[in-house]
This record gives structure tokens, sequence and C-alpha cells, in this order.
């Protein structure tokens, strides 16, 4: 029988070049990015930004920060209209013209996801120029809101993906889950 006695080093015991190894292991490891990594923040983040702008969704939702760049939340619908509008130069609406607006402001999925919009789905037959007009400007802003949101949205997503390729984010990991390392870095 052998017996070995091997020194175990935390991360910030280690020496400049063996904390350089120890990052490189850490990121040779299967759990360096997590495939789940955006969940909190769809969780956690999304729903208030949407709830800022009178906006909710079903917490799900379809996104690529790469070569398409777009999002997609699942269920999306207006829960305030005024806050939706917040952003633009429209004047408020009565409350009741703003019920009878908010009946015929729909989401359009029948486009591709990266193209999701508010569409008019006032009744053709029974549409009046004025009332159209209105609604037209009124989707206008909701759309153009909602391009800003998702923009905003994606970029917070790309931030965090771009994050986790830190230094910094490694370090974290190795202190948070409190890997020990052999002398030269390399995970115990």
């Amino acid at each position: 029988m052998r017996q070995e006695t091997i020194t175990l080093y935390q991360y910030s015991e280690l020496s400049e070049q063996a904390q350089e190894k120890a990052i490189e292991a850490y990121r040779a490891q299967d759990y360096f990015i997590d495939s789940d990594w955006y969940e909190s923040t769809i969780e956690n983040c999304f729903p208030e930004v949407l709830k800022e702008h009178g906006l909710s969704f079903d917490n799900k939702c379809f996104f690529d920060t790469d070569r398409d760049y777009y999002i997609t939340f699942e269920g999306l619908h207006i829960e305030d209209l005024s806050l939706l509008l917040k952003r633009s130069d429209i004047k408020p609406v009565k409350s009741h013209i703003f019920d009878l607006v908010s009946d015929y402001i729909r989401i359009d999925f029948t486009r591709k996801h990266s193209e999701q919009s508010f569409t008019n789905d006032f009744i053709s037959g029974d549409r009046c120029p004025l009332i159209n007009s209105k609604l037209d400007r009124i989707i206008e802003a909701c759309n153009s809101t909602l391009q800003d949101i998702k923009h905003d949205c994606l970029t917070t997503l790309r931030n965090e993906l771009e994050y986790m390729y830190t230094e910094e984010h490694a370090i974290e990991c190795i202190t948070c889950h409190e890997l020990e390392f052999k002398a030269d870095g390399s995970i115990y």
C-alpha cells in the first residue's frame, strides 16, 4: 500500500503563474458556461423591465445574441397602454377611448420571432379614419417602444454572456465554489 500527501491551495494562495493555469483549468471544465446562464435574468429582470413599460409575458422567451440578434417574449401582452406610450409624443387619451384602442391592439405572432410587433386588429368594415389614424400612431409608438425594450434586453443578455468569458468571472466562480488546486494550478 502506498499513501500520498497532497497539499491543496485556494486560488488566492497560488502563485501568479499557477493562478493563470487555474483559470485555464476552470474554463476547460464542462461546467464553465452553464447552459441555463440566462434563466435568472429572464425570470427576475425582464418581468420588471416589461412591467415598467406596461407589458407582461409568460416568463419564457427565445433569443439569439449572435447572428440573428433577436428576442421574442412568449405570451407578451399589454397590461397598461399608458405606460407603454410614456416614451412617445402621443397625448394621453380619455379612458373610454383608451379602452377601445387597447381592445384592438394585438401582438402579431404570424411573423418570424425576430419581427414580433403590435398590429392594428380593428375590424376593417367598422374603421373610422379618425380612429384608424390615431390607432396607427399609437401602434407605431408601441412598436418603437417595444423595439427599444427588446434592444435593451438583448444588450443585457449579451453583456452577461461576454462577462462569463472574463477572468473576473472565472475567479468569482472559483472562489464561490471553493475549488481547490495543486501547487501548479491544476484542479484537485
